[in-house]
């Protein structure tokens, strides 16, 4: 009967330490102002380039990519038929 309740308070004392050191470490987890820094800034950066590229992927309007007049012959086709 001792054995199981020398047994039981080592098992509690175990889950007390764990439970502990796994707060301290969640307490720790946040990063420092540093890493919220360089998050900001890169965050700029991808704003910038999101800004960059949204110009580039407009669609001209007036200018269409393949010209298809009906007088107008593709050069590949001529050549297999």
């Amino acid at each position: 009967m001792e054995k199981k309740n020398v047994r039981t308070c080592v098992y509690a004392f175990i889950l007390v330490v764990t439970i502990v050191l796994n707060l301290s470490q969640q307490a720790s987890a946040r990063p420092n102002i540093d890493e919220m820094a360089n998050m900001a800034e890169a965050l700029r950066y991808l704003e910038k380039l999101d800004k960059y590229y949204s110009q580039i992927a407009r669609p001209r309007f007036g200018r269409s990519i393949s010209d298809t007049r009906p007088g107008k012959r593709d050069p590949l086709l001529t050549l297999v038929n």
